[in-house]
């Protein structure tokens, strides 16, 4: 907005005039901008601070005072100056900022999976929530433009550096309780759908949102029976409306001690710690082994001085009081179980357990939790019965008292305040009860039905900027407030104009029992926000983004199987072919099976020609084809179920998960990849004339140089490697140098190459037409399976080590061949 200025008084080197701008929006905050068109000496004006000025004083900048910065459309904002000045009368010209709307957006993702929401942009945007709710120095990468350093002095009561971790909700305040809590869903979620990050490209951030609460909990743990739960007073802090950036009250520190114990919160504490160096063992190593070791302290702490925090740390109790402890014993010693397979943890989870029917889910409440990590663990019908009786009273249909009402439109309505959290952690634990077999098709369309609530079902979503008509006033202090340098205060609080920033990602608490939900800043019990609200809310959006993603990708070809004889050869092994599978492509289609694999009883096949893997179990039944945007050549197996292809006209390796049908991640090239291997889990890929190796982060670890450019398979085992070119075999060392070669003028072009369990190689000659055996040392050979018996350019040959099973496939017409192998 743009005005100029009005003369209204002259005395001759002294004036007065007015910028008088009609409000055409909603304004909270502003900036003004005052150019006059000659200096002058002296300007009083009382609507706003003057922030800068040039130097000959030409040019002022006002930014609003806390009492002058919110207007309505229709009001007149009138900024009254005094001028003093020399020589000519000057004129002004103002324009005005409305600081109350900030343009940072995020934008939409493509939905690549076709599903009614798009699962990748709400996880992308509810991690976005969590860097928004980040206290303590802000890395360089910050996602967040208006959020900056905050809560820089936070220490314990004897010094101790507690910044960091995240603020609760729409407040200030780091509660340690509801934090942990948060943590270890979320963490559970990432381990049971960790694929869903994959796809998603949101790994990396995934483990970047959890780490940063990790971290700040590994400071609180301050001693071996000494834990700070608590870091500002909740009375204080929400006195105050404005930045946590700005924030001058004192924030005092609170922890429990063997005098002042806290078994639910320290016993949550190992929880979150035990489960995060789950998460963290492969990706860093150290930090896991520190979470581990704080995670057994703080149990055995929990475990030997009983209490409940709230009643220890009273400051908390008005906010996250706690009301037992057994819970949350139970919980944390079923995740140290896991952790650690100490017997010790999962008979102290057991004897903690609380037999009966779970309220629910939350930070306060694990008992449904417990039942699914323990039915897991030991199968015992007691926990299968609790869970099912659970869910009798949680979902539609429930009778007795403990049954859940319903709102008209379809939430399970647990209470009032977050209503959106409970049924959104009770739609995570009902995907997880699905995942080890408990009633997966009622399950996971009941948890579908909630999760689509809070997306947009009703006709508006509750996730702010996400979907139809989301909400765009949470009660959030930080998001309430102008862009800088605009101050910030209550009147912001009540204004009507929506938040300046969006609060991208954050569920807020949800309707009424009515379905009622008015987007009111002020209506802390439906429209706050706060960690423990996204956390099984995004984790089971991952659950339904996993099982939503596998019905979608698998689709039914037809095959054919039959038996043939016995063939046994005089060889240090014996030989048997029980099953020879005739993989019929679709109509007007032939397949080019060019590189196999099995893993989990399962035979995979890359198809060149219909660019797709197909997949059958090992008698060749159920075959299905996973559809590809790309050609695809070799392939390894990475994990039970999850493979790496790559294709020479592409400079990708792409991991996908075969039972869940998507890709996990793709690896960027050099050059264009061919052979690929997989060993003690890093990738061996041919790329031009060398051999990278690549770790779990996609950064190449080692180059290996090759003889030729002609080399296209390769194998590693025993840390030798293996490769053929057209008449060569190769066994070298992993740096490179050749131990042996094996070469037979009868053998013609050499492609597809494997070891069994004693080292012995199997070659599969594409142009001879057979399949040879050769001594672990390169001195014997023999061949074993030829033309005769159905081989036609066989390309792909892999050896399951877990079930001594050989597969061969032929390259013209899709024929395979499983062999079992005993040794003599």
């Amino acid at each position: 907005m743009t005005t100029t200025m009005t003369s209204v008084n002259d005395w001759g080197g002294r004036m007065e005039g007015h910028f008088r701008f009609q409000i055409t929006e909603e304004l909270n905050g502003w900036e003004c901008f005052i150019t006059f068109s000659s200096p002058i000496t002296k300007i009083n004006q009382w609507m706003g601070d003057e922030i800068e000025h040039s130097t000959d004083n030409s040019v002022h900048i006002l930014v609003n005072r806390r009492h002058t910065g919110v207007k309505k459309i229709g009001d007149t904002l009138d900024i009254t100056v005094q001028l003093e000045y020399s020589g000519t009368k000057p004129t002004g010209t103002a324009v005005l900022k409305n600081l109350g709307v900030d343009t940072f957006t995020v934008p939409p993702l493509p939905n690549n999976d076709g599903t009614k929401y798009n699962y990748d942009e709400v996880l992308e945007k509810s991690i976005l929530f969590y860097a928004a709710q980040r206290s303590g120095k802000l890395p360089a990468d910050n996602p967040i433009p208006w959020r900056n350093d905050s809560a820089l002095l936070d220490k314990g009561q004897n010094g101790e550096d507690l910044t960091g971790g995240w603020y609760d909700a729409g407040d200030n305040v780091k509660f340690g309780f509801p934090m942990s809590a948060t943590v270890t869903i979320l963490a559970w979620g990432l381990l049971e759908f960790k694929d869903a990050y994959f796809a998603s490209e949101e790994l990396g951030e995934m483990y970047d949102c959890i780490r940063w609460p990790l971290e700040w909990m590994l400071k609180c743990h301050t001693g071996k029976n000494e834990l700070y739960v608590q870091v500002g007073d909740g009375g204080k802090d929400h006195a105050f409306w404005g930045r946590p950036e700005d924030m001058q009250m004192d924030r005092p520190a609170f922890k429990i001690t063997e005098s002042n114990p806290g078994s639910d919160v320290a016993a949550e504490y190992a929880a979150a710690m035990a489960v995060g160096s789950m998460v963290f063992k492969e990706k860093d190593p150290v930090f896991s082994a520190k979470l581990l070791t704080h995670a057994k302290q703080l149990y055995d702490f929990a475990k030997s001085y009983k209490g409940i925090y709230s009643t220890s740390v009273p400051e908390a109790a008005a906010y996250y009081r706690s009301v037992m402890y057994e819970d949350e014993l139970s919980w944390g010693g079923a995740w140290l179980y896991m952790a650690t397979n100490d017997s010790q943890y999962l008979d102290d989870a057991e004897k903690n357990y609380q037999t009966g029917a779970a309220w629910g889910q939350s930070w306060d409440d694990k008992n449904t939790g417990n039942m699914i990590l323990l039915y897991n663990i030991t199968k015992k019908d007691i926990y299968k019965q609790d869970l099912e009786q659970t869910f009798k009273n949680w979902m539609p249909g429930g009778t007795g008292g403990d049954a859940l009402p319903y709102t008209p439109k379809g939430l399970a309505f647990r209470l009032q305040w977050g209503s959106l959290r409970y049924a959104s952690n009770m739609a995570f634990m009902a995907l997880l009860a699905a995942e080890v077999g408990m009633h997966p098709s009622e399950y996971r369309k009941w948890a579908k039905s909630q999760i689509g609530y809070a997306l947009g079902d009703t006709g508006r979503s509750f996730v702010v900027g996400f979907g139809v008509n989301p909400p765009s006033r949470p009660h959030h202090r930080g998001s309430s407030c102008p862009m800088m340098p605009g101050p910030c205060s209550d009147l912001n609080k009540q204004a009507d104009a929506p938040n300046p920033h969006t609060l991208f990602g954050a569920l807020v608490g949800g309707p009424g029992q009515n379905d009622q939900y008015t987007d009111d800043r002020n209506n802390y019990i439906n429209n706050e926000v706060a960690c423990d609200y996204n956390a099984g809310f995004q984790s089971a959006v991952a659950g339904n983004k996993t099982k939503e993603e596998q019905q979608q990708k698998y689709a039914i070809i037809e095959y054919e199987q039959a038996q043939v004889h016995i063939v046994k050869h005089k060889l240090p092994i014996f030989i048997n072919l029980p099953k020879r599978i005739n993989l019929i492509p679709l109509k007007d289609s032939d397949l080019g099976i060019w590189d196999c694999i099995i893993t989990n009883s399962q035979l995979v096949f890359t198809d060149c020609r219909n660019n797709r893997l197909i997949i059958c179990f090992e008698d060749g039944s159920g075959v299905r084809y996973l559809p590809l945007s790309w050609t695809p050549n070799y392939i390894t197996e990475v994990a039970i179920n999850i493979v790496a292809v790559s294709s020479p006209l592409d400079k990708n390796i792409v991991e996908m998960s075969i039972s869940k049908g998507y890709i996990i991640r793709k690896i960027r090239t050099s050059k264009e990849c061919e052979g690929l291997s997989c060993y003690k889990n890093k990738l061996y890929a041919v790329i031009g004339n060398q051999i990278h190796e690549i770790n779990q982060e996609g950064i190449v670890t080692r180059t290996i140089p090759l003889p030729s450019d002609n080399i296209y398979y390769i194998t590693v085992d025993k840390d030798k490697l293996f490769y053929t070119d057209y008449t060569t075999l190769y066994c070298c060392n992993l740096d490179g140098k050749v131990i042996w070669l094996f070469e037979n003028e009868e053998n013609k072009y050499l492609k597809g190459i494997t070891t069994d369990n004693e080292g012995s190689i199997y070659v599969a000659c594409h142009y001879s037409n057979d399949v040879i055996w050769v001594s672990y040392d390169g001195e014997k050979h023999r061949k074993f399976f030829t033309k005769s018996d159905g081989l036609k350019y066989p390309t792909g040959i892999q050896y399951d080590k877990r079930e001594n099973i050989l597969l061969v496939s032929n390259f013209s017409d899709n024929m395979a061949f499983v062999f079992e192998v005993k040794y003599k």
